[in-house]
């Protein structure tokens, strides 16, 4: 609710006119009681004049020390919309920050992981890099007929006996595969 607008006093009909009454008398001050007199009736209008003017400078002090109360509560309401606001937002980002702190987390696992996997990499293809070199320095020689096949690993030579009709064998190697034709 709005104060209302500012309080202009109401004036004096006359200039010369005054009282000391500090009440209203409804009725006349003679004895017995009686009709007030225009002199009484003229005092009750003045003090309800002086009355209504102090509460109108009354209202005047106060819009001079608070200020409008419609502004006020204008402001309050947007104050509390923002603290509203402000308490969502907050609430939002508390939860995006333990999303992207779970999030860290889970990458912060899945870095680990992706070491590990790494590490084995590394070591599967220092092994296959180590059976690909023996392989292409495969030294291999041709054994006595009706011997069993064998690889020395010290040398790194595969001994291949020789076919039924006495033949020399032969090796290839190509795309990764080794063919052994023994005639």
């Amino acid at each position: 609710m709005a104060l209302p607008a500012n309080y202009t006093a109401l004036e004096k009909d006359t200039g010369s006119f005054s009282t000391s009454q500090t009440k209203v008398h409804l009725y006349g001050n003679n004895d017995p009681a009686g009709p007030l007199k225009h002199s009484e009736v003229d005092a009750n209008f003045e003090l309800l004049r002086q009355k209504v003017n102090e509460a109108g400078a009354g209202n005047n002090a106060l819009k001079t020390i608070y200020g409008d109360t419609v502004s006020a509560a204008t402001s309050a309401g947007n104050a509390s919309a923002s603290a509203t606001a402000a308490q969502n937002s907050a609430t939002s980002a508390g939860s995006s920050a333990s999303t992207a702190s779970n999030a860290a987390a889970t990458a912060t696992q899945k870095a680990a992981d992706a070491q590990t996997y790494a590490t084995q990499a590394a070591g599967s293809a220092a092994t296959a890099t180590a059976r690909a070199n023996e392989i292409k320095n495969l030294q291999v020689s041709t054994g006595a007929p009706g011997t069993n096949a064998s690889y020395n690993a010290g040398t790194g030579t595969l001994t291949v006996p020789r076919g039924a009709n006495g033949s020399t064998p032969t090796f290839s190697f190509s795309n990764g595969t080794l063919t052994i034709t023994n005639a």
